[in-house]
């Protein structure tokens, strides 16, 4: 996915293609071995400024016109295309759902495979904003404990755990969610435990 335009997509392209030639033949095999490759870039700006959903490149001989057939491919989808005559109703809709992933635009574009990719990115979010909290809790936990030892007594896990359940719990409960990762900040956090007297 590419956001911003740095004027160097053509070459951006080259190299992930060199890169995946290298990784898919092993020393000492046969140039036949090598698997056709396609890159797919997905811009939010119109890469060549013609106004297409999707540029399509393979190398050609220049003087008679033909093709290379080397197997390599290159696909610049541009959410910014105004071909819709040119290209598929899915092509479209995955397009615009790439700028508006939203619950009513995938209403709104009725493709059900598009809303299959939805709930599946949105199940996708879910886990890793669970996963990232629940590590950053493990972290906060450890340090806890680590101090609690340090302090030379055996309850300091038990303790650290109960004050690090009860403040991060509060804090989600006042809607402070965004500020539980600057709980490994020590300074934050023993003013944030000092602020709900834990």
């Amino acid at each position: 996915m590419q956001n911003t335009d740095e004027k160097n997509l053509p070459q951006r392209s080259r190299y992930h293609q060199a890169e995946m030639d290298l990784s898919s033949l092993k020393p000492g095999q046969d140039f036949k071995e090598l698997k056709p490759s396609v890159i797919v870039f997905i811009c939010s700006f119109d890469p060549f400024g013609k106004g297409l959903y999707r540029y399509t490149f393979e190398p050609r001989c220049l003087e008679a016109d033909f093709p290379l057939e080397d197997g390599t491919r290159r696909i610049f989808l541009n959410t910014k295309g105004t071909n819709e005559s040119d290209v598929s109703k899915e092509l479209v809709s995955f397009l615009r759902y790439v700028t508006d992933s939203t619950d009513a635009y995938v209403e709104q574009a009725g493709d059900l495979r598009l809303g299959r990719i939805h709930e599946r990115i949105k199940t996708l979010k879910q886990s890793r904003e669970l996963e990232g909290r629940y590590m950053q809790f493990e972290e906060l936990l450890k340090r806890e404990h680590d101090e609690g030892l340090e302090q030379g007594y055996k309850t300091g896990y038990e303790k650290a755990a109960a004050n690090m359940l009860e403040l991060v719990t509060r804090m989600i409960a006042d809607g402070k969610t965004d500020l539980i990762p600057r709980l490994k900040e020590e300074a934050f956090c023993q003013e944030m435990l000092k602020e709900y007297h834990l």
